[in-house]
């Protein structure tokens, strides 16, 4: 069976009428491990494979560094090519009416300064189709210092083959320059990505491990925090019994041996008031082992509510009239029906208690010279079921606590009681589906209400 909503949900078993707390289960200390150990092993792959990955990306982005730096070297070089080649045809078109006719289309001083310019060139190449562009260029330069100013047609014809090798060459490495920067921002951009992606994922399973071990301390905190609790319940329970228990049964026992005397001497009449005497300490007795069972029932979810119509008028007399036996010399009792025929849907044995211990609470704890007045009103949504008196009430630092088990006001350790009846009504109440509220003044009033919403 569910608890009901709005009462105590702990993490303990009972037993014997006790609660004990209930261990971390091997299953899930075994979960812990098991998760946290994937989790750690996860972390370390990750931070593995994001360390070589992004070492990887590294390499190749320092690669394409030196590429691109060959790249610029080779343009600037075929710039100083080009520049070199033009000034010489420029010196030779001036210089050509004072050469002879057999005289060549490059001196040996330009050949050699082109020579140069190209062999440094060739020695920054590493690609064969570049290497044969450059060497077919330096052919064409061998066959220019061959070409004699006599041969004009052939003379212009390998200026423009060799201008136009080296327009060509350069329009290549300024494109493969723009493929390479290209490919480097790329790369770049995937380390970049890399790195955030594989840092939020290590920031993930970290924040994970760190869930976990949270959720473990706090489980861990709980139990020892309900063990705590355990120890303080079983001090109080003992210390609550041997007193309850101990008080009627010397009782019972004084007035068995006074009854002994009594019928040596014949007395009738004293040994009936000390069996009645008896009669009444068991009766209590059998109230205080009732209110244990009742919780023990209740924490193992063997009391259920079974609902049933009936009149609510008659149980409430039924109840008022045996309480009024049991009122203290100057208390008044009264029971104020708003309706005479309240027909309701509630577990008639849940209710009946219920009331009985709030009646008894006032009555026990209201003091001499009060009022004590049930009220039952039935609305159109909600049925109200009030105990109210005008004894001593119930102070503020009370209040708070008024529902714990086995908790006593104060001001009430001289009359016997366990402390588990209003925790014990509240339960019975949430299991119809009802709220139980109070107030209290000290001094002045103090009102218990039980709030059913009506069955439609």
């Amino acid at each position: 069976m569910k608890i009901p909503e709005g009462s105590e949900s702990r993490n303990i078993l009972t037993r014997g009428g006790l609660r004990i707390t209930r261990q971390l289960a091997p299953t899930a200390l075994k979960s812990f491990r098991f998760d946290f150990y994937i989790g750690c092993a996860a972390s370390i792959i990750l931070v593995i494979l994001t360390g070589a990955v992004s070492y990887n990306t590294l390499i190749q982005q320092e690669r394409n560094e030196k590429r691109i730096e060959r790249t610029y070297q080779v343009l600037r070089k075929t710039d100083s090519l080009n520049m070199l080649f033009n000034q010489a045809m420029v010196y030779q078109t001036y210089s050509k009416p004072l050469a002879p006719k057999d005289s060549f289309g490059l001196n040996t001083q330009q050949y050699e300064r082109l020579n140069t310019k190209v062999n440094s060139l060739k020695a920054l190449l590493i690609d064969d189709n570049q290497l044969t562009k450059v060497t077919n260029l330096k052919h064409q330069i061998d066959t220019l210092r061959r070409t004699t100013f006599s041969e004009s047609g052939s003379l212009r014809l390998q200026i423009e083959k060799i201008n136009e090798t080296i327009r060509r060459f350069k329009h290549l490495e300024e494109m493969f320059l723009s493929s390479q920067e290209a490919g480097y921002k790329l790369s770049s951009k995937q380390t970049r990505v890399v790195i955030v992606a594989g840092s939020v994922l290590i920031m993930v399973i970290v924040s994970f491990l760190v869930y976990l071990i949270l959720k473990e301390l706090n489980a861990r905190i709980r139990a020892y925090r309900e063990e705590f609790e355990l120890n303080q319940l079983k001090s109080t329970f003992v210390t609550l019994a041997s007193h309850e228990f101990r008080t009627p049964l010397s009782s019972i026992l004084l007035s068995a041996t006074l009854i002994a005397k009594y019928l040596e001497k014949d007395e009738k009449t004293s040994i009936v008031k000390h069996v009645a005497k008896i009669k009444q300490v068991v009766h209590n007795l059998e109230d205080i082992l009732e209110d244990f069972l009742s919780v023990e029932r209740l924490e193992e979810g063997l009391t259920e509510a079974e609902f049933s119509s009936f009149d609510l008028v008659p149980l409430c007399e039924e109840i008022m009239a045996a309480m009024k036996q049991m009122a203290r010399p100057g208390q008044e009792l009264t029971y104020k029906p708003v309706q005479e025929n309240t027909v309701v849907c509630l577990d008639r044995m849940l209710i009946s208690k219920s009331i009985n211990s709030l009646l008894s609470n006032a009555i026990k704890y209201a003091g001499d010279e009060t009022n004590i007045e049930l009220v039952t009103n039935l609305t159109a949504e909600n049925l109200l079921i009030s105990v109210r008196d005008n004894g001593i009430g119930i102070a503020k630092q009370d209040q708070m606590q008024l529902f714990s088990k086995f908790y006593r006001i104060n001001n009430t350790g001289h009359i016997s009681g366990t402390g588990l009846g209003l925790n014990i009504v509240k339960r019975y109440v949430q299991l119809m589906n009802g709220t139980l509220q109070f107030w209290s003044t000290p001094y002045k009033e103090t009102c218990f209400t039980m709030i059913f919403p009506v069955v439609k």
